[in-house]
């Protein structure tokens, strides 16, 4: 058996600001240490050198979103990821401000305010369908192969 030893840090580890809130966003690390990452953990804190555990998350997920900040205030942030007998080294550390919109002056505010938001929702209703049309046709495949009604 191979020995276990500690996985490798996330990488890509990025934070996305806006109004109360803050995404993380990251991919899994390089090595697992030699066994399955059980868990990643974010610290966050108010100074570079003060972080403490924010919260704990399935390693199927690689994303987190932060609304208990306050805007206006700068955040720093690391994660690391798990396996059962290790805690990797932390991430390089990240700071961020999340911040209210500015104020729309009068000429623009027949437009709409949210078109960042609708592009994202688009892409993400864009994946949904491709996720669910490719479970349908490997689905519908399968039952072919296996001769099911």
């Amino acid at each position: 058996a191979k020995p276990v030893g500690p996985p490798s840090p996330p990488e890509n580890f990025t934070a996305t600001s806006g109004d109360s809130f803050v995404l993380l966003t990251w991919s899994p690390p390089a090595s697992n240490g030699g066994e399955e990452i059980i868990s990643y953990r974010i610290y966050r804190g108010e100074s570079e050198s003060n972080l403490s555990l924010l919260v704990e998350l399935l390693p199927s997920v690689c994303s987190y979103n932060d609304t208990t900040v306050k805007n206006g205030k700068t955040y720093f942030y690391r994660i690391t990821s798990l396996n059962s007998h290790y805690e990797s080294s932390p991430s390089h550390v990240i700071s961020t401000t999340p911040s209210t919109p500015p104020p729309l002056n009068n000429q623009s505010s027949h437009e709409p305010k949210n078109e960042k938001n609708y592009a994202f929702f688009f892409i993400l209703g864009a994946m949904a369908a491709f996720s669910i049309a490719t479970t349908y046709l490997f689905l519908k495949d399968r039952k072919k192969r296996e001769g099911l009604p």
